[in-house]
């Protein structure tokens, strides 16, 4: 496709005449009439869709350079300079679980080599395989299951799951007959919940739930952003404020995980990736809602304090959630 650029005098998405403008003033679309070749067609499509453009070098460079800088900017209404919080919340999320991934593969890879080598057993296996995924920020892989209550519903789950092992291929329907059980909603429900319980794979689980991680983290930053906004409430910034700021910054977080994850797999880069983090966060606070040093910090302690347990508890709902669809 030739570079120079062959104008039109009448727009071909709206027909409005045109007097030389690189764009239609009616409708926007860009006033050129060369064939679109398919390398071009990817080339634009990825341009648009991942604005790897001037605006994200500059992004980045200000995010990390100047906490806080870019949403304050963003939401004094300078939005030209900068990508829009959603985009490069999700490049820069996108970055990490990329690289996490990577990781994963070649410690399951590792793992495969001692299987081999030394012949490990299942439970060995499995303790070796929680172990490598453990070094993933933001897993937490040990999940309990109390089946010991005397509650009616964890009774049926029980013979539930019993009767699963030894009939693997049965129907649901099928089964509660056999089980002499009601054929309702609840309890084919219930059995398809102790059928995966009975044939429970932890990797196969984990390997599902990183797939999740992303919307996870996604659905909880408007959390924090309310979080913020009861930290802040005396001062005269929007909710939707609040979450721009949240998602720039956990936009730079993910960018320091990623970091840590390239240079390697041991905790103490993750550890040090989220000590940057953290006062990281402090500056972007004391930058954005321009408050003083002593003030913020003790914001800044509320909203750990806060958070941490919020997100824990946040967590824990987004296992069974995923266990539930798994």
């Amino acid at each position: 496709m030739s570079k120079k650029v062959v104008k039109t005098e009448i727009c071909p998405n709206c027909h409005t005449s045109l007097q030389g403008e690189n764009f239609c003033p009616n409708c926007g679309q860009k006033n050129d009439s060369r064939k679109l070749t398919f390398w071009h067609f990817i080339t634009e499509t990825l341009s648009h869709f991942l604005a790897f453009d001037g605006k994200f070098f500059t992004t980045l460079k200000t995010l990390i350079t100047k906490p806080g800088q870019v949403p304050l900017e963003y939401t004094e209404g300078k939005r030209t300079k900068h990508m829009n919080p959603l985009r490069i919340y999700f490049l820069s999320s996108l970055l990490f679980l990329f690289i996490s991934q990577i990781q994963t593969d070649k410690s399951q890879e590792r793992i495969k080599n001692i299987e081999t080598n030394e012949q490990l057993s299942k439970t060995e296996r499995d303790s070796a395989v929680t172990s490598e995924l453990d070094a993933i920020p933001g897993i937490p892989l040990n999940l309990a299951i109390d089946s010991s209550s005397e509650d009616n519903i964890l009774l049926r789950l029980e013979d539930m799951s019993e009767y699963s092992k030894g009939h693997p291929d049965i129907k649901a329907a099928s089964a509660l007959n056999e089980l002499e059980m009601e054929n309702t909603f609840l309890n084919r429900f219930l059995y398809h919940q102790a059928d995966k319980l009975s044939h429970f794979e932890m990797e196969e689980y984990n390997r599902y739930f990183r797939t999740k991680i992303f919307w996870v983290l996604f659905f909880f930053l408007p959390i924090i952003a309310l979080i913020m906004k009861l930290l802040y409430i005396r001062k005269d910034v929007y909710y939707t404020d609040h979450l721009f700021f949240t998602f720039y910054s956990q936009s730079a977080f993910f960018l320091l995980l990623s970091v840590s994850n390239a240079i390697g797999e041991k905790s103490i880069y993750t550890l040090m990736a989220s000590i940057a983090f953290l006062l990281y966060l402090f500056l972007s606070m004391k930058r954005f809602y321009q408050q003083r040093s002593a003030k913020t910090f003790l914001k800044f302690c509320l909203l750990n304090l806060i958070a941490i347990p919020a997100f824990f508890a946040f967590f824990l709902v987004s296992l069974v959630v995923v266990f539930l669809i798994f």
